[in-house]
């Protein structure tokens, strides 16, 4: 986050990385660090969720699908949809849905993109699922949430849904 004069600091828009504010504090802590004697760094833009406030919200963190084909990689696409989730319907917010991106050579989720009400409250859930070491379809979550459709979308992405027609 230095500039090219020697404690100088700049962060968000000024550096053209995120534009979101979210994306600007994390740069902000990390040139605060350097500015007292550390040397920290941002891990991956890419995993500093982008957000869009429209009505549906439109958010992501990580890779989509097109990063994945582009860099070769053998994906798997978990898809779930608001109208199938109950506490959905019965706020009559079922429009969107949620895709969950497997890496199939790490067997890992590498990407989350998500589309529907209040979706911006979720995806620090799923930006925390794309470093988690723990197996990710023994997550719980609350019954009956709207988050319920992330674990059934990372189901998906595994071969493992319970209300998804099964990958062929």
């Amino acid at each position: 986050m230095e500039t090219n004069v020697a404690g100088v600091y700049a962060i968000g828009d000024v550096v053209g990385t995120t534009y979101l504010a979210h994306g600007a504090f994390a740069e902000a802590e990390v040139a605060a660090a350097n500015a007292t004697g550390r040397d920290e760094k941002i891990n991956g833009y890419s995993l500093i969720h982008r957000a869009v406030y429209t009505f549906p919200e439109v958010t992501s963190v990580g890779k989509n699908e097109q990063t994945c084909k582009a860099q070769g990689l053998d994906v798997s696409v978990g898809k779930s949809f608001f109208k199938a989730n109950g506490r959905s319907a019965a706020h009559n917010e079922t429009t969107g849905e949620i895709r969950v991106i497997k890496d199939n050579s790490i067997n890992k989720i590498v990407g989350v993109i998500m589309v529907g009400a209040m979706v911006t409250e979720m995806i620090s859930a799923a930006r925390v699922l794309l470093s988690s070491t723990e197996k990710i379809t023994e997550i719980s979550f609350s019954h009956p949430t709207v988050s319920e459709i992330l674990k059934e979308t990372i189901e998906d992405a595994f071969g493992l849904s319970l209300h998804n027609p099964p990958k062929i």
